[in-house]
């Protein structure tokens, strides 16, 4: 079972790491304002269009030695850490979804009085309970509705890792959340915020559960409206708002108000530490979409 469990693992990092260099694409093509059926990928610095063998994530990072093979100019190490980062969360969600029974993220590893140290311990423990292994050795008691709703949470937790680290790096690049990768998220998020009742058969509770999607949504959203009204726009801006308005949508309550916790905290402290050390004065306001991106990942697995 451990040669079984790595290849798996193995196999989910690769499929992370793939969407990990379309996330590098992405944000390239969002800037540039690109489309993806005109144009291959090509050499920032050179402009020569790029073979498959030089887009293998990672790897050809290494062997070229993280220059462009064409034209010798390095190449930024944003693409490899991009993919890496994809590709560990493709594998700890992938883990985290199946070790739940249907696949939907319901259990407990935080309660009102744990600690952030607790909280961690709690983490670390659900994640590191072989659940691979346990997975493998019940699939044939597996019903067909259990595998599908499996199957259904990777393809949509998937789609909201790609947007989240797709925000993460515009907004800390240039200070912007594209609100084309807001939009498309959310309307995901409805989509399976809806379907995953019936998955389950309980249509009774579609009005009640989409409620309290709604107003976490609508209530973080307020959240940020009062922020931007308290600060004048300084510390945040309609973007802010746009994402928080998708975590509510993606978490729901109480996920949402740890991830707004999970967000603040740290954003705070970087802020305080970049003025401390002249990086930034009280008047630059420091991107907080990375932030908010890390605290949404965090309640999704809370």
């Amino acid at each position: 079972m451990l040669y079984q469990n790595l290849a798996i693992s193995t196999i989910v990092f690769a499929l992370g790491t793939a969407i990990g260099s379309f996330v590098n694409a992405l944000e390239y093509r969002l800037r540039h304002n690109l489309g993806f059926t005109r144009e291959r990928s090509q050499c920032p610095g050179c402009g020569h269009t790029l073979a498959w063998y030089d887009l293998v994530p990672i790897l050809s990072f290494i062997h070229l030695r993280g220059k462009c093979r064409y034209c010798g100019k390095l190449i930024s190490f944003q693409y490899p850490l991009v993919e890496l980062t994809t590709g560990i969360l493709f594998v700890i969600f992938f883990v985290a979804v199946i070790s739940n029974e249907f696949g939907i993220m319901n259990y407990e590893v935080w309660s009102p009085n744990s600690s952030i140290i607790q909280l961690l311990i709690n983490l670390t423990n659900q994640l590191s309970g072989q659940p691979i292994t346990q997975f493998l050795l019940n699939l044939p008691k597996y019903s067909i509705a259990q595998v599908s709703a499996t199957i259904v949470s990777l393809l949509y937790i998937y789609f909201i890792i790609t947007a989240l680290i797709t925000i993460f790096l515009y907004d800390l690049k240039y200070g912007l959340i594209p609100t084309k990768i807001i939009i498309w998220a959310g309307m995901t998020s409805l989509f399976y915020q809806s379907s995953v009742i019936f998955i389950h058969s309980m249509p009774a509770y579609i009005l009640p559960h989409l409620g309290s999607i709604l107003l976490s949504a609508f209530g973080s959203a307020l959240f940020f409206y009062l922020l931007i009204k308290i600060t004048k726009g300084k510390g945040m801006g309609l973007g802010d708002l746009y994402l928080g308005f998708l975590m509510g949508l993606i978490l729901g309550y109480p996920r949402i108000i740890l991830a707004l916790y999970f967000a603040f905290i740290p954003g705070a402290l970087v802020s305080l530490l970049l003025i401390a050390l002249n990086k930034r004065t009280m008047k630059q306001a420091v991107p907080f979409g990375p932030f908010l991106v890390a605290g949404t990942l965090i309640g999704m697995l809370i």
